[in-house]
């Protein structure tokens, strides 16, 4: 009887023992289980990401379509030209202090105030008045300075089309001749 209760006593601690490497495995599946239930939702938010990222894709290869198939283009060169130019003649910071078309080559009083001109239309005006014709301080023909930047980007913005309009008397004097694109 002894050795019956011993081997009673001794099945049940191996009994206890199964039940706790049991606990620990079912704690061990539920944090498993966690990590791919949060593997999973990272997957989908990875495929939503790549949907996403795929249909951005699709819409820059159609404009890439659009920008370079004739077929596709709604708007010819010459149209292009023409609205980038009404651009630029709508935007004072484009346009001459004096004479309030667009500038041809552009030149700054850059002693004193740094207003813009074009230059047949400053240097006509210093012959005749030495103030600046916007803000009226003191100018001299010797503080004009050409304006590369701004000329530089009148050039690529219009390509020319604005350039080639008929030369202004002072500039015809000058032995100017029309910059054509």
């Amino acid at each position: 009887l002894r050795h019956c209760m011993a081997h009673s006593q001794l099945l049940q601690n191996k009994l206890q023992d199964v039940n706790v490497q049991l606990k620990a495995e079912q704690q061990h599946v539920k944090i498993m289980e966690g990590e791919a239930k949060g593997a999973q939702e990272r997957l989908e938010f990875a495929n939503q990401s790549l949907n996403a990222s795929q249909e951005e894709v699709e819409k820059l290869e159609q404009k890439v379509v659009e920008l370079t198939d004739p077929d596709y283009r709604d708007v010819s060169k010459v149209q292009l030209a023409g609205i980038i130019a009404t651009w630029a003649e709508s935007r004072d910071e484009f346009k001459c202090g004096k004479c309030g078309q667009m500038m041809r080559d552009p030149h700054s009083l850059t002693g004193f105030c740094g207003h813009t001109f074009c230059k047949g239309c400053i240097v006509d005006h210093l012959i005749e008045d030495t103030k600046c014709p916007v803000c009226q301080r003191h100018a001299m023909r010797a503080d004009l300075r050409p304006n590369h930047p701004i000329d530089q980007l009148l050039n690529h913005l219009q390509g020319g089309c604005i350039r080639a309009q008929a030369l202004r008397p002072s500039e015809q004097a000058l032995g100017l001749k029309p910059m054509l694109p």
